[in-house]
């Protein structure tokens, strides 16, 4: 039993470790470029999934807006319109799949 349980906060450590890291990947750093296409979000999304091994285990939704800003001209520069796109990512806990991977901890074949 201490193996099943050891197992278990494993894997709750990894869960949560997974969620911080999905968390902070919206949050502007310096000297870090940001991931404002969603392919680039993706991706990084599930290069974390992988790296703590609970792909499965959360529940990942994505929010495109995009938004267009007209800049006036100036100088020689005509006027112009820049379309700015922003990713919002949302994490929820699969409880079903997690429900199983704890029950699957203690068995080996």
């Amino acid at each position: 039993m201490a193996a099943v349980s050891a197992g278990e906060k494993s894997l709750r450590t990894r869960l949560d470790q997974a969620q911080k890291a999905l968390a902070q990947l919206s949050q502007p750093r310096r000297g870090k470029k940001r991931l404002t296409q969603l392919s680039d979000r993706i991706e990084a999304a599930e290069e974390i999934l992988r790296r703590d091994r609970v792909q499965g285990l959360l529940r990942l939704d994505y929010q495109v807006t995009t938004q267009e800003r007209h800049l006036r001209r100036y100088r020689d520069r005509p006027a112009r319109v820049v379309v700015e796109s922003d990713v919002k990512l949302s994490v929820t806990l699969d409880e079903a799949a997690l429900a199983h991977q704890l029950r699957m901890l203690g068995w080996r074949v």
